[in-house]
């Protein structure tokens, strides 16, 4: 039997930033791994949309895992909290997708952490530092930084609950790899003349197809690529990881 004990000491809680360290590292030395040597037809641009896709997938992985181990260790209608019982908890693959929707739509969803939460020693803590400060409730020299944090906490999760919140992108690359760099460039032209107006560079993106069967309505969606703005999204996840399970 394994004791529940073992997942918060065996947690890969670096895991996000380990991954994200050897793709930027990927991304910034492609050149090195002289792919053109073992790959038919292989294209430097290629290769660079499939790291920055790794890139994007993973940012969506990380997001997944911060809000269900979030949503883990938060207390459940009778107050009960599953910190020893988070493997279980883990593993009846309960996803939580339209929790993180209403964030998404309204940072007011998250005002449940607010509420207060009975410690073993009697001392109450809202279950936001409960979960992001656990064991710190005591450090008075320090409460003032924790409550700036945590406000901070819920902004970061409202941002990454955004990110997260139309999951048709991520779908299409977990689901048969159905999105595809298939725009390189978009233009507005003059209906007289063909005068160019304006020229979006699309190289670095890539393109899904999405249907809405209620709507009757098809369309497709291009991702222009923001790399180091997903670095920053994936380092956050990684922070807000460490302190769940660290502290």
């Amino acid at each position: 039997m394994i004791d529940p004990k073992i997942f918060y000491d065996s947690f890969l809680v670096n895991y996000f930033d380990y991954k994200a360290t050897y793709l930027k590292f990927a991304l910034n030395n492609h050149k090195e791994f002289h792919l053109e040597k073992s790959i038919l037809q292989y294209s430097d641009r290629e290769f660079l949309l499939t790291i920055k896709s790794d890139i994007r997938q993973t940012l969506f992985q990380a997001i997944e895992t911060v809000f269900e181990i979030l949503f883990a260790l938060a207390p459940d209608k009778d107050g009960y909290t599953a910190d020893k019982d988070i493997l279980k908890t883990l593993s009846k693959g309960e996803f939580h997708y339209r929790k993180i929707d209403q964030i998404a739509e309204d940072k007011n969803e998250l005002n449940f952490l607010d509420n207060d939460i009975l410690l073993t020693d009697q001392n109450k803590v809202s279950i936001l530092q409960y979960v992001f400060f656990f064991g710190l409730h005591k450090a008075d020299d320090i409460q003032e930084k924790i409550k700036t944090s945590l406000e901070a906490v819920k902004d970061g999760l409202y941002i990454l609950a955004q990110e997260f919140s139309n999951r048709s992108e991520y779908n299409c690359y977990k689901h048969g790899l159905r999105i595809i760099p298939a725009l390189h460039f978009f233009k507005l032209m003059r209906a007289d003349n063909n005068e160019k107006i304006v020229n979006w560079d699309l190289t670095d993106s890539m393109t899904y197809y999405q249907e809405d069967e209620k709507e009757n309505k098809m369309e497709f969606i291009t991702k222009v690529f923001d790399t180091e703005r997903d670095f920053n999204l994936l380092r956050l996840c990684s922070d807000l990881l460490w302190n769940i399970i660290k502290n």
